[in-house]
């Protein structure tokens, strides 16, 4: 038994294959979007708390980048996450965890709209 392909339908094998890719990295970009707000409950993540402080941040929530860095300069060293890493609406970040560090992410108009550890 011979099979037959032509030029024509590996192209429409190739449209087929990118539009399904396409639909499956939308779809887990967006899933990331849907997850809990900063507002609620740390969740315990492997037995331990997560230890980054929420609290003295939560006054940069709506504010732009540059607003957000003043204000933040103010908190009180002590009260200061151990680190932060800033996302910038469409940037990639590392997958890796850090329960102390704390994420602020800003949307398309460089405006905090979420904060939370990991």
């Amino acid at each position: 038994m011979e099979l037959k392909f032509n030029l024509s339908d590996m192209n429409n094998m190739r449209k087929q294959i990118l539009i399904l890719m396409s639909a499956l990295i939308v779809f887990w970009g967006v899933s990331g979007f849907l997850s809990a707000p900063a507002s609620e409950k740390i969740p315990v993540t492997d037995g331990l708390q997560q230890t980054c402080p929420l609290a003295p941040y939560q006054h940069v929530m709506g504010k732009t980048k540059a607003e957000a860095t003043v204000l933040m300069a103010e908190i009180p060293k002590a009260q200061q996450a151990e680190t932060i890493r800033v996302i910038c609406h469409m940037c990639a970040v590392t997958m890796d965890f850090s329960p102390t560090r704390l994420n602020i992410i800003l949307d398309k108009d460089d405006r905090v709209t979420r904060l939370k550890c990991g």
